[in-house]
């Protein structure tokens, strides 16, 4: 009797030594626009270990996605998990003409600085690298995002149950009951 309540101590503790643990994910996004095709490069590492790479165009690498408002939830729980451990965004711009370049890249710095500002409201955002190099002689746009997020093992499975227990009601499918008169 004692040994199984001693198994089952060491078993939870095994648990709740594994849910401390913090897993790792590295997104290396790269875009660039020739006057042939535009190209866009995703590359996603996990434990050291390449994941996911494609090289093609916008369309290619990128599938619409349609995603009912339920995700919502999931969504908003999943970032406020989410430590992103740093984001190091680098863009050139250059559109053959010095004021255009003057102009896009200022925009591009209030764009990207929007970004940044909502991403830290709503996730844990640590090391932050933006970088915006005007090229006023040539014609370039390319961009490259890199980003560490990290989350906690324990997170991930209270997110999952979440997405169960939301699904299991119906509500991420649209048969949700609603309330009814009993008249």
């Amino acid at each position: 009797m004692f040994a199984t309540y001693y198994i089952e101590v060491l078993i939870l503790l095994a648990l709740l030594a594994v849910s401390l643990f913090y897993i790792k994910v590295r997104f290396i996004i790269q875009f660039q626009l020739d006057k042939s095709r535009p190209t866009l490069e995703v590359e996603i590492i996990i434990f050291l270990k390449k994941l996911y790479k494609s090289v093609g165009t916008f369309s290619e690498v990128v599938s619409p996605v349609n995603l009912p408002l339920d995700y919502n939830r999931i969504g908003r729980l999943s970032l406020k998990y989410l430590i992103i451990e740093e984001i190091d965004w680098e863009t050139i711009i250059g559109v053959n003409n010095a004021m255009h370049t003057a102009i896009f890249s200022g925009s591009l710095w209030a764009i990207k600085g929007s970004l940044i500002s909502i991403i830290s409201r709503v996730s844990h955002l640590k090391k932050v690298s933006i970088n915006i190099k005007p090229d006023f002689n040539g014609n370039t746009q390319w961009s490259r995002l890199y980003c560490i997020l990290k989350m906690r093992v324990v997170h991930i499975i209270l997110i999952i149950a979440y997405y169960f227990i939301l699904k299991v009601r119906g509500y991420l499918s649209g048969h949700a009951r609603k309330a009814e008169p009993s008249h």
